[in-house]
């Protein structure tokens, strides 16, 4: 059976054989011998070693050169070549590649990743790449031909006894250099008459002088010859060598180069049908926020090379694969493969594993139907829980299914996952595979299944992680710091903070909430973590207490609703000690699916013994919730059970519109009942927000203050809609916001005089705001959503009369929620969303009262585009808004972070976290704040449930997140094009800024810490929370 795969191999192949590389040399040194030294290698001359006929080094002493193991620049175990010189040994010597190279007219580019200096050693005096010195004073320096006069210097460029990458564009005519560290260019350097056409072949010269013992570090070469250095491979059939004539021997044995790929087959498929260039890709240009963040292209050819072929712990034959940095490389696939194993019951491989690290991989075998718009598997998952060779004997009924493959005689790839399933990649993984093989045993007695079918489910199932594991969270010296020039920057193709910074933590990265005592909590799913008096992480699991709250009420199965548009997932505590978290539940079928949406549920989880056991209350009222968490001042919360405001989901019919305040009290057992629930507005924007967790609720003394926006949806009005549209001659109506939808023009309908007083000429009503989106269109703040504050008084049990602070955004979107925080002065601060549109902010006029403010006004409304807003106040009365941004003009849906130090203005936006793509993102941001030791916490999703995906993106997606394919392809709403992937040609070339809208399972999760009031922010570790 001829299978797309096969037919991806077989059109590669016919295209290479004319296509003329790009690349001229590229080196990783992964299948050398380790500790090779000039005396123990065949030599051509004295002094002289050589390996395979590949590099070749003339040092001036023995012993001083090697191929060694350390880690690599992205964190992860690697082999490199090191150079080092001990005490007074003078050094000096040579390093470069055998053979002829390619003659190069006009360009070539050279990139390495270079390392001068250790941990142990210190930098050589001078180490020199075709007349570019770089010094151990961290300087470049441009040199004359001779090597003896310093022509240029760039100070401070490079840091010195780290890991970092060196690119150079040689443009040969001019004599001229564009020199780039770290993906930041340094500049032009020139250099004397006809110097560079003496270094085409790679060189590089040592000197070093002095007591001290030198070390450099020399890996993962790349030299290209193009006439713009830095343009990706320019046809499908480059990207790399597919070799001729594969055979099964050659998959199942790791024999061959290019048989084994880590890049979605389907990509290569299509550029090759549709003539796309690599240069037509949405991710092969690079991007740059004003050098504070950096995204540069990644070429297809070397993210194909995950697999290398090495003659390291060999089964059978004569080589083996290496597969490692499976953050950077976390799926590799064959399609080599024979089609039919019908006739076989069991599938064997033989691992070796550099460490036991606990990884989870799935193993999945094609079985593709072309009936289904998505891919169809066989899934069998195993964790690396050994070191050394291991023999795995799969029988194929251990497989699972994944929708619905053809069976075990149509097979057509064989694919090894680390990011299914929710699974995260370990970056000190590390394996050699060999041997597969496909045979028949005699089968094995079946497992006894158990009787309970009850299924549990968690919606976004970002799988927890290994705790207390024995590796670093972070490679030395590479804990990116987030300052006023600098951001997290993502990679192309979902690299993310794993991949880009080797961040590997000891905790499942969620949440964090910190208790009065300062101690923190991080809720990840269905985990609670925290740090023991052991200095260990421990975990409360809260999967078999809703469970079992869903058995008693007779489910068939109950899916946990956490994290985004659920209940809040913030941990609340009180005075004595309790802890209260908010779950919003559903009923599931065997098969995994809702039965109505009427079953869910908002849950109330509380306990009385540091979570060893929860108790569980069904909450009044609506279906969504959140609480008044604790922020930097409103700690008379903590005096009673957490504040809880809820309301039900607006875009169901015959849900109820109002807003409610509920209050849990304290039996005399320590047991709750409920007070209220207690009605304060019809049509609020109620309910957990996906992203941004300001309060909607403070306390203070007997006071509840609730800020809430009037945004009522079109489609329960229809006799207002009718009122609308026939004095507006026809206009149109939206759902939220659109045409005559607005409060302008509700104000004067039935429904607009059922709101509290709005003052005709309040300031907030006069804003307006320019879009950039298309076109450039101005906004008006008086369209938005109207906003109040109510007091709700314990003592009395009554609401005070709603005031008006201010409009949200320049529609009636329910995007356009508020926020409430207190500062150490009783003041009250409120901002409101908009939706892309700025912020307004205001702060009441005196002290813990609510019935007058200043001036509502929009922050910075020339540049600020923000949407979903976090709010916080520290100990300072600094106050901390972060937000998804698109304040440059462009779309590329940032995270943002603004503060107002006290008694000052806004500051401008300070940007975080940059991700890798244009077009529509989510962040899931929430922030909290520990008062005890003045610390800010930032958690974010690097990959959002809701993304806006080019077709490159979307098919590295698939490749790494198989079991999600039909999900997205459903999500599409295009049921003859599902996937197309596979009945679409590729746009040429592909948009940027546009593109199918998806709802992947949102994971990769990350959390920043502050120390110094937001002024710098740094990836968190384990030692953040003890």
């Amino acid at each position: 059976m001829m299978t797309r795969f096969h037919l991806f191999l077989i059109l590669l192949h016919a295209l290479f054989v004319t296509a003329v590389p790009a690349v001229i040399r590229s080196d990783d040194f992964e299948s050398y011998m380790e500790g090779i030294a000039g005396a123990k290698l065949p030599s051509s001359g004295g002094g002289v070693f050589q390996q395979d006929g590949r590099w070749w080094a003339i040092p001036t002493a023995p012993h001083v050169m090697a191929i060694a193991v350390t880690t690599g620049i992205t964190g992860n175990t690697t082999k490199a070549f090191h150079y080092r010189k001990t005490g007074e040994l003078k050094a000096g010597g040579v390093l470069q590649i055998m053979g002829t190279m390619p003659r190069v007219r006009k360009k070539y580019c050279y990139e390495a990743s270079i390392r001068n200096g250790d941990d142990t050693s210190s930098p050589f005096h001078a180490v020199t790449y075709a007349g570019i010195r770089f010094q151990n004073n961290g300087a470049v320096v441009c040199m004359s031909s001779d090597g003896r006069t310093e022509l240029q210097i760039i100070k401070n460029a490079y840091p010195v006894g780290k890991w970092f990458r060196f690119k150079a564009e040689f443009d040969i005519p001019s004599d001229s250099a564009i020199v780039s560290i770290n993906g930041e260019t340094l500049g032009t350097l020139g250099m004397p008459k006809g110097t560079l056409s003496n270094f085409i072949n790679p060189r590089w010269d040592f000197g070093g002088y002095g007591t001290k013992d030198c070390a450099f570090w020399l890996d993962d070469v790349l030299m290209t010859d193009a006439d713009d250095p830095g343009t990706p491979i320019s046809n499908a059939a480059s990207i790399f060598s597919t070799p001729a004539n594969i055979t099964s021997e050659d998959a199942f044995g790791f024999e061959r180069e290019g048989v084994w790929v880590s890049i979605p087959p389907d990509l290569i498929s299509q550029m090759e049908r549709s003539g796309n260039t690599e240069s037509d890709l949405a991710c092969a240009r690079a991007q740059n926020y004003r050098d504070i963040g950096i995204v540069s292209n990644i070429p297809l050819r070397e993210l194909a090379g995950g697999v290398h072929i090495t003659r390291e712990f060999v089964r059978q034959g004569q080589l083996s694969g290496k597969w490692g940095n499976h953050c950077r490389y976390p799926s590799i696939i064959c399609s080599a493969v024979p089609s039919d194993w019908s006739s076989r019951n069991t599938f064997s491989i033989s691992i070796n594993s550099a460490v036991a690290t606990g990884e989870i991989i799935t193993l999945g075998i094609l079985s593709d139907n072309p009936a289904t718009p998505w891919k169809d598997w066989f899934f069998f998952r195993f964790s690396v829980d050994w070191t050394g060779e291991k023999r795995l004997a799969i029988p194929f009924t251990a497989f699972s299914a994944y929708e619905q493959p053809l069976g075990w005689s149509n097979i057509g790839a064989i694919a090894f996952f680390t990011k299914a399933f929710g699974f995260q990649p370990d970056p000190n993984t590390v394996l050699w595979l060999d041997d597969i093989i496909l045979s028949y045993e005699k089968p094995v007695s079946a497992s006894v299944k158990s009787n309970d079918t009850f299924m549990y489910r968690l919606k976004n199932y970002e799988k927890s992680a290994i705790l207390n594991h024995s590796f670093p969270e972070l490679p030395p010296g590479i804990n990116p710091v987030i300052s006023q020039n600098k951001a997290i920057t993502h990679g192309y193709y979902f690299n993310y903070e794993r991949a880009m910074y080797g961040y590997n933590p000891r905790f499942q990265p969620g949440y964090v909430s910190i208790a009065p005592s300062g101690k923190a909590y991080v809720w990840a799913g269905d985990r609670i973590q925290w740090i023991d008096g052991n200095g260990q992480w421990t975990f409360s699991d809260l999967a078999p207490v809703i469970a079992a709250w869903g058995k008693s009420r007779g489910w068939t199965g109950i899916r946990n609703g956490w994290g985004s548009q659920g209940c809040d997932p913030m941990i609340r505590f009180d005075s004595s000690g309790d802890v209260y978290v908010l779950a919003n539940v559903t009923m599931i079928d065997e098969n995994d699916k809702e039965l109505s949406w009427t079953n869910r549920t908002a849950l109330l989880l509380h306990t009385r013994d540091n979570m060893r056991t929860w108790q569980v209350y069904k909450l009044p009222g609506g279906r969504l919730a959140n609480f008044e968490k604790l922020d930097g001042h409103n700690t008379d919360c903590l005096a009673h059970p957490p504040v809880i405001l809820n309301g039900d989901i607006s875009y169901f019919p015959g849900t109820d519109t109002g807003a409610y305040l509920v209050l849990p009290e304290k039996n005399a057992d320590g047991t709750l009942h409920f007070d209220g629930p207690y009605k304060y507005a019809e049509n609020a924007i109620v309910g957990n927000f996906h992203s941004g967790d300001g309060n909607v609720a403070v306390s203070a003394g007997d006071n509840i203050f609730i800020a809430w926006g009037w945004c009522p949806d079109s489609g329960r009005y229809p006799n207002i809609i009718a009122e609308i549209t026939n004095s507006a001659g026809g206009g149109t109506v939206g759902r939220w916001g659109g045409g005559q939808w607005v409060w302008n023009t509700l104000r004067n309908t039935s429904l607009g005089a059922t709101l509290p007083p709005i003052p005709p000429e309040h300031p907030s009503l006069l804003q307006t705001s320019i879009s950039y989106s298309h076109t450039v269109t101005t906004k008006y703040s008086s369209n938005g959503v109207p906003t109040f504050v109510s007091v709700f008084n314990r003592r009395t049990r009554s609401f005070s009369s709603p005031v008006f602070v201010g409009m949200g955004g320049p529609s009636l979107d329910g995007h356009n929620w508020p926020a409430i925080t207190l500062d150490s002065k009783g003041y009250l601060h409120v901002v409101i969303n908009g939706h892309h549109d700025p912020v307004m902010y205001t702060r009441s006029i005196r002290p813990y009262d609510a019935s007058a403010w200043t001036p509502a006004s929009y922050v910075f409304p020339e540049t600020a585009r923000l949407s979903y807003a976090t709010l916080t106040c520290d100990n300072h009365d600094n106050l901390y808004t972060v937000h998804r941004s698109t304040s440059d003009k462009t779309y590329n849906n940032r995270l943002g972070l603004y503060r107002k130090r006290s008694g000052a203005d806004w500051e401008p936006e300070r940007l975080l976290v940059f991700p890798f793509k244009y077009m529509y993102m989510v962040w899931y941001q929430r922030m909290s704040y520990d008062r005890v030791r003045d610390r800010l916490f930032l958690t974010y999703y690097s990959r959002g449930g809701q993304q806006q995906l080019s077709q490159d993106m979307y098919e590295f997606l698939v490749f790494q997140h198989p079991d999600q394919e039909r999900l997205l392809a459903v999500n599409q709403g295009k049921p003859s094009a599902a996937n197309h992937g596979r009945v679409m040609p590729l746009p040429k070339p592909i948009s940027r800024t546009g593109g199918d809208m998806y709802n992947p399972l949102a994971g990769d999760v990350a959390t920043i810490v502050s120390s110094d009031q937001g002024g710098t922010w740094r990836l968190a570790t384990t030692e953040d929370f003890k």
